[in-house]
């Protein structure tokens, strides 16, 4: 009854808050303190204290009383609603965003459905957030955490989906760098959550968006200079094609249409740069998941190859597009390989067509070193997806005799290349591969590569040679050499320690402390002495 004294309802709210945190309340007792609330308080007309108790209140007995609160249905929903909007206050903002959100989430879809548009109107206003702390805020409340409550709310329940995605996607063009980076953010989390609160079913209403929100994306990427915008919209494709992975149809119906456009604009080739921007969206959804990336693939790398091979000979800015975005797919490919465990390679049924556009490049262009500089990175990263997925020389995605024949020709290059550029590039590849902690890797580098580098470098200096008169390419040479024996070291070394550990007796090991274990009959036994010289441990370079 006091709630009807305009003067008292600040300290009735005070111990209405106390009451519904301390005390366990009777359904009848929350039944009357809820109804009362929303009947007697006129929040916009209280003060701010007032306010952000009411606030509380509402979040205390629904947090509480779950069930209770459940019953008074849409009754609950539409005085929340009342409560929150048009709140401006910042500590008041983050209890009505909690709440909106636990409202969503705890009642049934029947219950709140026709207020989503209602819902969605007195949160979206305040989007995007640009709060700015005051100077030692005893609060501390940062602008974080308001962008956060904000995004609890957009993706409380894919039923506020037709209204949220249409608004980011019009947010996006806004000529502020700042909300395009924020509608990025906001849509990714928004488009994982619906997928993931429909048990990986996608709502029909937002596979009718799925087009909309490409285009929105497309037109974001490919029609600005910014970096930072096309690095956000990139991230944006991959988030997107993951989120949508646990539906294949959904996945399917985005990849197709992101797919169709990009390869478009690549086989066209109308605008060299428009083809490379369309390359790097193709991989940025490869990274997604593995079922998006086998859609892209499927779609991408057949056309590309058949462009690629008729292109004439002489068109090399037409080749060299194409090359990148070769690279840019297994690059994502072996990205996703790392994340993924066991299973074939995304790439298996298109490493003919990967193989021949990278060697068509290296060979078939003597007189284009930097079309031959990508062919070099290419056949480096292909070496080392295909020497990371072989399990066995049958389940190989490259087979042993190509691996090799890379290795070969890398060390080739290094040797006898007349172009500095490509040289650096083999040199860097070799370092690459040695780094990818392959045993199969290194053993082909042991035995095809560091045999040559050594011979260089005898020649520079094993006759006496001057030492000042010696040239950045010897110098390249012994970095690389270091680069791949510090390599070698560092995967014999965990070799060797993963050996001790399997062999070592489930007691504490064979050195637990028994003298009898100081010798052995073969040789030294397991107590190795730590300062003896290995062939591993102990090389180096001067």
């Amino acid at each position: 009854d006091r709630l009807q004294d305009y003067p008292c309802i600040g300290e009735v709210m005070k111990g209405m808050l106390a009451m519904a945190k301390n005390h366990n309340l009777d359904p009848t007792d929350i039944d009357a303190i809820i109804r009362a609330v929303f009947q007697e308080v006129q929040s916009a007309s209280q003060p701010q204290g007032t306010r952000k108790n009411t606030l509380e209140v509402m979040m205390t007995l629904l947090t509480r009383y779950t069930g209770t609160v459940k019953t008074l249905g849409a009754d609950f929903i539409f005085g929340i609603i009342q409560l929150v909007d048009g709140e401006k206050d910042p500590r008041n903002l983050l209890i009505a965003f909690r709440l909106v959100a636990c409202v969503v989430r705890s009642f049934p879809r029947e219950d709140y459905i026709r207020f989503a548009e209602e819902i969605f109107e007195i949160t979206s206003c305040y989007f995007p957030i640009t709060f700015k702390p005051r100077p030692n805020d005893p609060d501390a409340i940062t602008k974080e955490d308001l962008v956060d409550g904000l995004r609890q709310c957009f993706s409380a329940s894919p039923v506020l989906a037709p209204y949220v995605v249409p608004f980011l996607l019009d947010k996006m063009s806004s000529t502020l760098t700042s909300a395009k980076m924020e509608s990025f953010a906001t849509l990714d989390l928004c488009m994982a959550a619906y997928a993931s609160q429909n048990d990986g079913g996608i709502d029909s209403n937002i596979m009718g968006m799925l087009p909309d929100i490409w285009a929105a994306l497309r037109t974001e990427i490919l029609s600005t200079s910014d970096t930072e915008i096309i690095k956000r919209g990139l991230q944006s494709v991959q988030n997107i094609c993951s989120a949508l992975s646990s539906n294949p149809t959904a996945l399917s119906s985005f990849v197709v249409a992101l797919s169709r456009d990009c390869i478009h604009q690549i086989k066209s080739l109308s605008d060299l740069k428009l083809a490379r921007a369309c390359g790097q969206i193709l991989a940025s959804a490869s990274r997604g998941s593995l079922a998006a990336c086998q859609n892209v693939l499927a779609s991408a790398l057949p056309t590309i190859h058949h462009r690629y091979m008729h292109i004439p000979r002489h068109e090399v800015a037409f080749r060299l597009p194409l090359l990148d975005v070769v690279i840019d797919l297994v690059n994502a490919s072996s990205q996703l390989e790392n994340n993924t465990n066991g299973g074939e390679s995304p790439l298996s049924s298109y490493i003919d067509h990967v193989f021949d556009i990278f060697t068509t490049s290296l060979f078939g262009h003597h007189d284009t070193p930097a079309l031959r500089v990508s062919a070099v990175e290419g056949l480096s990263r292909l070496l080392i997806v295909a020497a990371g997925s072989s399990r066995d020389s049958n389940s190989a995605l490259l087979p042993e005799d190509k691996q090799k024949a890379i290795l070969l020709q890398l060390t080739h290059i290094i040797q006898n290349d007349a172009d500095k550029a490509v040289r650096n590039r083999a040199l860097d590849g070799l370092v690459l591969i040695a780094k990818s902690s392959s045993e199969r890797s290194l053993d082909l580098i042991r035995t095809n590569t560091v045999p040559v580098l050594l011979k260089n470098l005898r020649a520079l200096f094993g006759d006496g040679g001057d030492v000042d008169m010696i040239n950045e390419d010897a110098n390249n040479d012994a970095k690389v050499l270091q680069d791949l024996i510090m390599s070698f070291t560092k995967t014999s070394r965990a070799s060797s320690a993963q050996q001790q550990q399997q062999q070592a007796p489930s007691g504490g090991g064979c050195c637990g402390g028994s003298k009898k274990s100081s010798s052995s009959s073969s040789g030294g036994g397991c107590c190795r002495d730590n300062n003896s010289n290995t062939n591993n441990d102990n090389m180096d370079v001067s």
